[in-house]
């Protein structure tokens, strides 16, 4: 297939329609259903399909960044880009709830239990649901999230609602 703008222009702006949604929804928190796994994965495909898009249109890119417009909208996307990458509270990466959730996810069924004041057994019910091996109550969630922040998130959370 030829690489041609009569399909890359189209990708790429039904690609722009689909990461706008999701990502102000997911903005909201009130994404549902696939609204995140589009949003990452088509993100992906993105990249591809406006690179593609570029090369199509490269000697006009080229263009517009020989003018000072150009040159500085390029500047402070380079500039901001540079900046996600800096923490506001000077925490670096590690959130405040990283540790003790990673705690609560190494810790046994038994103690999980005395924490959350549901009862053993019921929790090894509820943490089978998402195990395909034997959970007993020196089992964690760890065991089955492994370290995997966001999982154990998950996981914590639903079996302890």
């Amino acid at each position: 297939m030829r690489l041609e703008r009569g399909w890359v222009t189209p990708l790429a702006g039904g690609l722009f329609l689909i990461m706008a949604v999701t990502g102000i929804l997911m903005f909201f928190h009130i994404d549902t259903g696939l609204n995140k796994v589009a949003h990452e994965w088509l993100g992906l495909f993105m990249v591809v399909v406006v690179v593609l898009h570029i090369v199509l249109n490269f000697k006009g890119f080229v263009n517009s960044l020989k003018t000072l417009t150009g040159k500085t909208i390029s500047g402070i996307f380079v500039v901001l880009l540079m900046l996600s990458f800096l923490s506001l509270n000077g925490e670096g990466p590690n959130k405040p709830f990283v540790l003790p959730i990673g705690i609560m996810a190494k810790a046994d069924i038994a103690d999980l239990s005395k924490i959350s004041r549901i009862g053993e057994e019921e929790l090894v019910r509820r943490l089978q649901l998402f195990s395909s091996t034997p959970i007993n109550a020196q089992s964690s969630v760890n065991d089955i999230a492994k370290d995997d922040l966001h999982k154990q998130m998950e996981l914590l959370n639903k079996i302890l609602q």
